[in-house]
C-alpha cells in the first residue's frame, strides 16, 4: 500500500503489475495493485488452443464454462486493467505449445485480444520464436529478418491496429453465442463478432451471421463467405 501511494504520488498513471497466478482479488482492491499477470484466463486458452502435458484438452464448452467462471470473478473495472497473456518468461512459449502450428496459435491470440484488459505479447511470439520451459522461453531475440515469420509479424500488426482503432475490442462486456457445432466458436462484443474454427477440417459458418454481420476486420483460412477452413478465424462486424 506504502508503494502504491509512492508511485501514485510521482505518476497517476504507472500501472502497478503482480505477478499473481491465482485468484487475486484482495490485491485488486484499489489500494495495492491495478492489476495482476492473468493467468486464469491464460490456462484455459491453452487448454484450448495448444496442448499441455498434464493439461486436458478442452472443448468450446468447456472454454465457455472455464472462462466465464473467471470472468465472473473479478469486478468490472479490475477486467478493464487486467495483464492478459498466453506466456511469459516462466513458461513455455505458446507457439511450442501449439506443437508449432501457426493456424492453432493465431486463434489463440485472436481471443487474447478479445478478453477485456490489456493484451501481451512476449517479446518473439510476434515473429514465431519458440522455446520450452525456462530457461529455453528466454532465447536471445531473432533480430535478423530471415530468421523471422513475416507473416506473423504482419499478423500482429494487423491485430494492434484494430485495437488502438476500434474501441469494442476494448469493451470488457463479452458473450459467447450458442450454435450446436461443437467445432464453432462464437464470440460476441457489441456489433462485433469472432468465430474460430477449432478443428483441423473444413467448417461450415452459420448462415445467419454471415448475413448479420457482412464486414470482415480480420481473417484467416476463410476459403469463402461461407467455409472456413482448418483452425481458421474469421472477425466481423456489422460497422
Amino acid at each position: 500500500r506504502a508503494f502504491r501511494q509512492t508511485v501514485k504520488a510521482v505518476n497517476q498513471d504507472a500501472y502497478i503489475v503482480g505477478e499473481n497466478w491465482d485468484e487475486s482479488n484482495p490485491w485488486l482492491m484499489g489500494d495495492q495493485y491495478d492489476a495482476v499477470m492473468n493467468y486464469g484466463a491464460l490456462y484455459p486458452l491453452w487448454q484450448t488452443f495448444a496442448t499441455v502435458k498434464g493439461m486436458p484438452k478442452y472443448t468450446k464448452t468447456m472454454l465457455i464454462e472455464s472462462l466465464g467462471k473467471h470472468l465472473t470473478t473479478y469486478p468490472h473495472p479490475v477486467l478493464e486493467h487486467q495483464y492478459n497473456l498466453l506466456d511469459s518468461h516462466d513458461t513455455s512459449r505458446f507457439l511450442t505449445l501449439c506443437e508449432g502450428d501457426v493456424d492453432r496459435f493465431m486463434q489463440g491470440y485472436v481471443m487474447l485480444y478479445l478478453l477485456p484488459g490489456s493484451p501481451s505479447v512476449f517479446y518473439g511470439d510476434e515473429v514465431g520464436m519458440m522455446g520450452g520451459h525456462d530457461p529455453d522461453n528466454r532465447r536471445p531475440m531473432r533480430w535478423d529478418n530471415k530468421d523471422q515469420n513475416p507473416m506473423l509479424l504482419d499478423f500482429f500488426k494487423s491485430l494492434n491496429h484494430l485495437r488502438r482503432q476500434d474501441g469494442r475490442f476494448r469493451q470488457v462486456n463479452l458473450s459467447f453465442l450458442k450454435v450446436e457445432d461443437e467445432r464453432c466458436l462464437v464470440v460476441k462484443k457489441s456489433s462485433l463478432i469472432a468465430i474460430f474454427n477449432l478443428s483441423p477440417d473444413a467448417l461450415d459458418l452459420p448462415s445467419k451471421l454471415i448475413d448479420d454481420y457482412p464486414n470482415v476486420l480480420l481473417s484467416h483460412h476463410l476459403k469463402d463467405a461461407s467455409h472456413l477452413l482448418r483452425y481458421g478465424f474469421v472477425l466481423l462486424s456489422t460497422e
